[in-house]
C-alpha cells in the first residue's frame, strides 16, 4: 500500500513539474509581448505626438513600471527572459529620449524587430518544448517508480 502511495506522489510531482514549466514558458511569452507592446506604444507616441518620454511611460497602461529606472529594475529581476532579450530591452530603454526624433524611431524600430523575432521564436517553440517536457517528466517519474518498486 505504501508503495502505491509513494508511486502516486512521484507521478503527481512529475505532473506538477510539467505544469510549472508550462507556466514559466507562458510567462516568458507574456513578458516579451508586454515589452514588444511598450516599444510599439513609445514609437507611436514619439512619431505622432512628440511627447516627452516620462509622459509616454506614465500614460502606458500595459506595464506596472512607469519610469525608466523602474523598467530597468523590473527587467533585471525578471528571470523568465534570456540574457539576449534583456540586453535588447535594456539597451533600448537606457537610450530612450537620447537624440532626435529620427534616432529614437530607429532605435524603437530595431528593438521592435528584435523583440518580434524573439517572440515569434518562443511562440513557435512553445508546443514542442511542452511536449518534450511532458514526456520526459512522465517517463522520468514512471522509471523512478519502477526502480523503487
Amino acid at each position: 500500500m505504501v508503495k502505491f502511495i509513494g508511486g502516486g506522489l512521484i507521478l503527481i510531482c512529475s505532473f506538477l513539474h510539467t505544469y510549472e514549466f508550462r507556466l514559466r514558458l507562458k510567462r516568458a511569452i507574456s513578458d516579451l509581448r508586454t515589452y514588444y507592446d511598450l516599444v510599439e506604444h513609445v514609437r507611436m507616441q514619439i512619431e505622432y505626438f512628440a511627447l516627452p518620454i516620462s509622459k509616454i511611460l506614465a500614460d502606458y497602461d500595459g506595464a506596472e513600471a512607469k519610469t525608466v529606472p523602474d523598467i530597468l529594475e523590473s527587467l533585471e529581476s525578471n528571470d523568465s527572459l534570456s540574457s539576449e532579450e534583456k540586453k535588447v530591452i535594456s539597451e533600448w530603454i537606457s537610450h530612450l529620449g537620447d537624440g532626435y526624433k529620427d534616432e529614437q524611431l530607429t532605435r524603437c524600430g530595431y528593438a521592435k524587430e528584435k523583440l518580434g523575432q524573439f517572440l515569434e521564436k518562443r511562440t513557435r517553440d512553445y508546443p514542442a518544448k511542452v511536449k518534450v517536457n511532458n514526456a520526459l517528466s512522465f517517463l522520468g517519474g514512471a522509471s523512478l517508480i519502477l526502480l523503487l518498486m
